[in-house]
Parts: C-alpha cells; structure tokens; sequence
C-alpha cells in the first residue's frame, strides 16, 4: 500500500519533534527548509510534495512561512496530534508476550465528541474492549498513546498504563 504523501510528512516531522525533544525543550520550532525533511530531487515530487504540505497547511497541521528561498514548516499542536494517531494506527510493533498497554477513560458527557474519537482510535489501533471504558492491545504504543492524552490535555479523563499479562 502506497503511503500519502501527508502521511510521509507528517511522521518524518514527528521523527523530528522526537529527536527534538530528546535534545531540549523546544517542541515546536521551524524546521530549516523542507528540503531538510526530504531531499527532493525531481519537479514531479518536489510538486506532490509542496502539494501535500499545502494540504497539511489548510488542515492547521503545519504552519508555512517564507523566509527568502527556503519554506520554513512549522508543526502545530493538532498536527502533532495528528501525527501521534496516525504512528500509533500504523504501530506494528508488539509488547514482550508478559505484557499489554491498557487504557482506562471515564469522559464526561459535555466531551462526548473527544470520548468517541478516542474511541474510534482506539478500535481502529487494534484495542479490543475488556469493559466499557477499559481497552487493551498488545502493540507497543504506550508512549504515543500517552503523548497523545497529554496534547489532548485529556489526562484526568483518560489515563494509559504498560500492564503485566496474566500467564496461563
């Protein structure tokens, strides 16, 4: 299956936001040029490429700025959000067998729209429910998923936990 090329993007800023912060405090700060997050070398790619960034612009996921010749490209809070959803749906990798990330909510009514979101992702990611508001999964997408509950700022309606699997 080809990737979309917003997709692409979008997963290599959020590659570049983790090394970020595990080099400082600076979240969301402009990257150089795009063509530091992908060396473009034909005009055909380069277009789909500008495309896609104009995409991602219209959808508040980046913000665009021009700064001579270089388009700087700044990633917003939503789309960090976006990013972190869409890494943990393509999360292929697993937990060790002992293990599973458990995600227990409790979202008020007044934020039912956020609650069958989080839902929706949830089922989408492979989470299969063990009580109404307690799901599992044994892909490994503690941290994103975690991240992702902060960005919302959801962390006293939703908490995520790296659980020990009972062994039969």
């Amino acid at each position: 299956m080809k990737t979309p090329e917003t997709l692409k993007i979008l997963l290599k800023m959020l590659a570049d936001v983790d090394y970020v912060l595990s080099r400082g405090p600076q979240l969301f700060g402009w990257c150089s040029s795009v063509s530091d997050l992908h060396a473009i070398d034909n005009t055909k790619e380069h277009k789909t490429h500008y495309q896609a960034l104009k995409r991602l612009e219209k959808r508040k996921a980046i913000e665009l700025k021009k700064e001579g010749e270089q388009l700087l490209v700044k990633l917003t809070d939503s789309g960090f959000a976006e990013a972190l959803k869409m890494k943990i749906l393509s999360c292929e990798e697993e937990l060790p067998s002992f293990e599973a990330c458990m995600v227990v909510f409790d979202v008020p009514e007044d934020l039912k729209d956020v609650r069958n979101m989080f839902r929706r992702l949830l089922k989408q990611a492979g989470f299969f429910m063990v009580q109404r508001s307690v799901w599992e999964t044994t892909h490994d997408v503690v941290n994103e998923l975690d991240e992702l509950v902060t960005t919302m700022k959801a962390e006293k309606y939703i908490l995520v936990y790296r659980v020990m699997r009972k062994c039969h």
